[in-house]
């Protein structure tokens, strides 16, 4: 529902859009010569409507409020959203949270993200990053080193299910 009221939205502005932009110059020359003409701080009855009539295009008002209707959808959807509920008598007398503050803040992610940098955990994703560097892992080399000892000693652990237990149980 919420993107069929965008889409709406959507083509209502690039219609004014295209509405504002196909005006004829003589209209907006008549308009300005209107406005610069009169003497008052009250404009025109001709400007006012030349007025009216250009700004009958945008689809938002401020000084309209929503319908009764969308204006209740709105706050069912906060309440879903919030956990608030408005029914109740105390949501008038005391203010309801509705998560507004939340809302009016930027998102804190990217700048932390971008704050930190990347995070390379091991010396082989620097190996990736910078291939000319061949940087080494002294503690992966020595735990190499130390599985050879033991593999040629025979104490290496053994695979799944090649253990004691299961050779045990095949006696």
């Amino acid at each position: 529902m919420i993107f069929a009221v965008r889409s709406t939205a959507k083509q209502a502005l690039t219609a004014a859009t295209r509405r504002r932009f196909t005006a004829s110059g003589s209209q907006l020359a008549t308009a300005a010569a209107v406005n610069a003409n009169s003497s008052t701080s009250t404009p025109s009855p001709a400007a006012t409507r030349d007025a009216v009539a250009s700004t009958s295009a945008i689809p938002y008002d401020p000084s309209t409020l929503p319908s009764p209707s969308r204006q209740q959808q709105l706050v069912d959807l906060r309440n879903s959203i919030f956990g608030t509920d408005d029914v109740s008598p105390h949501a008038q007398l005391e203010r309801a949270r509705d998560g507004s503050k939340v809302l009016k803040q930027r998102l804190q992610g990217p700048a932390l993200l971008r704050w930190y940098g990347e995070r390379y955990t091991s010396w082989k994703a620097w190996n990736q990053k910078f291939p000319g560097l061949d940087l080494v892992d002294l503690q992966e080399q020595q735990r190499l080193a130390d599985l050879d000892a033991r593999r040629k000693r025979g104490k290496v652990t053994p695979k799944k299910g090649q253990g004691r237990r299961a050779t045990m149980k095949k006696k």
